[in-house]
Parts: structure tokens; sequence; C-alpha cells
């Protein structure tokens, strides 16, 4: 995610409802209780810092950058022009760096990704240039009804149908894993509790983040300024050029669960994040199953520089995020459960 896509998975005042381009919905009585069966699994490739799946629309090729942050999975124009398809404005809107966008989609006979076929759905449409071959982002609507596990090592994404009964291990190794529980907002986002420097902040989780990132709200209130030794800022960077107010920083310590990173590199966006939310957001001990009539605001982004140095295993259902450092797991485990094809 460049620093546009980061600014937008920051400030989003609106979006589409989730599952445009869904996977089938597995019926509820799917999996045996207690064990975990595999949906399905797909080669990804691991470049630039990004995660990267290909599959094909009608019939033709096409290469997606995988992006949690993301609202939905969405085409660019471009390729949905080379495509074939038609598409028009849907009347939702989202909120790109301040300003309203209609969002646009195109209705897509059949998609696949692997051994996945998905026939009949929409896909949305926007006026964006990813490069580097990239025809869109898949989204969260893709995964919200599964297990997500991301194995960059072994450039693998495994769908796992949710099981009840899973208790917030690690299924590779039981005995060394962190575990911390998460939230889906009703943006569909990924949202867990990261302890940075002693405090307790909602991050969302994003595979479409080249670099963890803090909004200015969050390094203010860690005592983080503009002119705290050690900021930089870094108007010379490519991205920064599309966001200006933009600073790089080594942040003293970040703890996920029992795992501490520090000296760890991060950037700071400034004007990220609600003010209003975020003051209300300090009076709270932050708490992932907050059950009330608002979300806490998205303070700081994970990015690729975490994720690709673990093992993760996302459970939608259970609410928990469990993974291993890869310096630290055995490569060689495999899962104590029945692989099977439920499509």
């Amino acid at each position: 995610m460049n620093i546009a896509r980061l600014a937008r998975a920051l400030i989003a005042a609106g979006c589409l409802s989730t599952g445009m381009a869904s996977f089938p919905v597995l019926a509820e009585d799917a999996p045996t209780p207690c064990q975990l069966v595999k949906f399905s699994s797909f080669p990804i490739e691991v470049k630039d810092g990004r995660l990267f799946v290909n599959g094909s629309i009608n019939d033709q090729a096409v290469r997606f950058m995988i992006d949690t942050g993301s609202f939905y999975t969405f085409l660019s124009s471009k390729s949905a022009d080379r495509i074939g398809l038609k598409y028009h404005a849907n009347g939702d809107d989202i909120i790109s760096l301040g300003d309203k966008q209609k969002v646009k989609v195109a209705k897509v006979d059949h998609w696949k990704l692997g051994d996945v076929k998905v026939n009949g759905t929409e896909m949305g449409v926007e006026d964006e240039d990813f490069g580097d071959g990239v025809d869109g982002l898949l989204g969260p609507d893709v995964f919200l009804h599964y297990d997500i596990e991301i194995d960059a090592a072994n450039s693998t994404l495994t769908y796992w149908q949710p099981a009840a009964c899973l208790d917030g291990s690690a299924y590779w190794s039981p005995d060394n894993y962190q575990s911390v529980p998460l939230k889906v907002t009703a943006d569909s986002h990924i949202q867990i509790p990261v302890t940075v420097n002693g405090k307790t902040a909602p991050a969302l989780l994003d595979t479409g983040a080249s670099v963890t990132s803090l909004s200015g709200v969050l390094a203010k209130g860690l005592g983080i300024h503009r002119d705290t030794p050690g900021v930089v800022a870094t108007s010379d960077n490519a991205d920064a050029k599309r966001y200006e107010d933009f600073s790089s920083y080594r942040i003293s310590s970040i703890a996920i669960g029992g795992e501490e990173m520090r000296n760890y590199p991060i950037w700071i966006i400034w004007g990220m994040a609600n003010e209003l939310e975020s003051h209300r957001w300090s009076k709270l001990d932050f708490d992932p199953h907050l059950d009330s009539d608002w979300e806490a605001p998205t303070l700081m982004l994970l990015g690729m520089d975490f994720i690709i140095h673990n093992r993760i295993y996302i459970s939608y259902q259970n609410h928990f995020l469990a993974f291993t450092p890869y310096s630290a797991r055995d490569s060689s485990a495999q899962p104590a459960a029945t692989a099977t094809s439920t499509h």
C-alpha cells in the first residue's frame, strides 16, 4: 500500500458493505467439531514487501495484491477494460485522502483463485494504476467466512474452515507461539492490540502496508513530535510525495502478545485518525471485544515488515490471531488435521 492507501485506511469515514467478491459461504455445520479442515491453499509471491496471488476473471489471467487493509476486492479500471467488463457507479462512497469517490462495480461471470471458482458475482472497479502488472487488490471480503493462514516463508495462503473449538494456539507449533485477541471492524478489517512504548493501541493488520505506521494522534500521545530527536521527515521519498506529512522514526518498543521488538523502524503519518474518536479511546483501556456503539479508531497499521517475518493464523470466528516468528518455528510441522476440498 502506498502512502495514499495508508491514508485511506486510517481516515475512512464510509465504505461498501462487504461480500461483493466473496468466496462461497460454508454451511454452519461444515467442519466436524474440534477438527481443523483445509478448504483450499494458494501459492503466493512475496516481492518487494508485498504479497501477490494469480487468478483469472472470465478465463483471463489476473494478478492481485493481497490487501487486508482494503475495503473490498477490486480491479483497476484499466484491467476491467482489458477483460471486457462493463462497470457503473453503484451509489456507495469511499473516502480517499479526504475526497469522496463513487464506487464502481462490474458484473463478473466467474473468477478463480487456485482451484476455487466463484460464479455470478460483482467486483469493485477503481481508477487506480497499481503498476508491476497488478490488476487489483484482494480484499477482506474474500477472507471473512474462513480462517486464514499466511505463510510468507513458504509462499502459501491457506483457507481453513472455521472450527468453534480452536483455543488460540498455532497448530504448527502448539508450544511455541504468541496469540492475541482480534476484532473484525465494520469495515471488515482485522484490529488487534499492540503495545507501543508501554501504551496499548488498536492496530490494523494490513498486508497492503509495506511498513508499520503510527498515526500522528498515537505518536503525540506517546510524546513523539516532529522535533523529537530521531524523527526524520521523508519528503524526498517517492511515496511521501503523494502524502507529504510523513516521517520515519525508530520506536523503542513494540510488543504483540509476548513478542517484543526493540528499536523498531516505523513511519508516522501525522494527519491521520479522527481526533474526537481518538480522544474517546484515550479514556478507555483498549479492548478488542469492546461491546459498544463505537469502534476504537485505527491508530496504527501493522505492516508487511511484521507479516513476512511471522507465520500467522487469523481466526475470524474465534477472534484471535496466532503467530510464530520464523526464526523460532519448526518449519517441518504439518497440520494435525484432515485436508479436504469442500467446493
